[in-house]
């Protein structure tokens, strides 16, 4: 996505479509390059699911995937390498809470207080930075001060 030409067009065509129409990009065929590219994805992983794991069809094979993988790709920022390894994190989180469960008798539930003290903190992150730089600066002035004094 970010090495390729077509790579930045779906990104630019995903952030803005009109600016990307306007640039003279083809929207249509970009957006339904992006979903045949998705849709494909998707199926293979089903595949692998289904021909896998289960060996047949089941009703419930998908249960939360979606919000699963639409979760661990914000908190990424959609790059491919930090996706792969967040998504490991979640797996093991939801593998763990259910060995947790059975195991110890604590509540898989757990596992979702965790994963919203991540989605917390991703989300905050930029007014954390905002306000660490803000006590730098006031810290550093302070010192500005205190050496254009003592000079």
């Amino acid at each position: 996505m970010s090495r390729t030409s077509t790579g930045y067009e779906m990104k630019l065509t995903g952030q803005n479509r009109r600016f990307a129409f306007f640039s003279g990009l083809k929207v249509d065929r970009i957006t339904i390059l992006a979903m045949v590219a998705s849709g494909a994805m998707c199926g293979a992983v089903g595949m692998f699911e289904v021909y896998g794991i289960h060996g047949r069809f089941v009703e419930s094979i998908s249960k939360d995937f979606y919000f699963d993988g639409m979760l661990v790709a914000m908190i990424m920022r959609y790059e491919p390498v930090g996706i792969l390894l967040m998504s490991v994190f979640f797996a093991a989180l939801k593998i763990g809470g259910s060995a947790m469960e059975l195991n110890l008798g604590i509540s898989s539930e757990l596992i979702l207080v965790i994963q919203s003290i991540i989605i917390f903190f991703m989300a905050a992150e930029n007014g954390i930075t905002a306000s660490i730089r803000e006590k730098r600066a006031r810290r550093e002035a302070k010192t500005r001060i205190r050496e254009g004094k003592a000079a």
